[in-house]
């Protein structure tokens, strides 16, 4: 069960990308600097590519990028 420090953490991740992120460009720019941060050194950068490509995929024509951040924190257990 997600903590309420959590769930409000993750809550003000996606405010601030709704701000922030208004194009694929911008959320390709923040999903991998997410990615970095969480896998360090350890990262598969192809594995990354398919992750935040399939997220991209998803939004269609009227993006909602808040919940491509929301669908981005869960791939990592977020």
């Amino acid at each position: 069960m997600k903590g309420i420090s959590e769930y409000l953490i993750e809550q003000l991740e996606v405010n601030e990308a709704n701000e922030s992120i208004k194009s694929k460009e911008d959320f390709k720019e923040y999903a991998e600097k997410k990615f970095k941060e969480v896998y360090g050194d350890k990262l598969d950068e192809d594995e990354m590519n398919k992750v935040i490509d399939g997220i991209i995929s998803e939004q269609g024509d009227d993006p909602d990028w808040g919940k491509a951040v929301g669908k981005l924190n869960k791939s990592f257990g977020k």
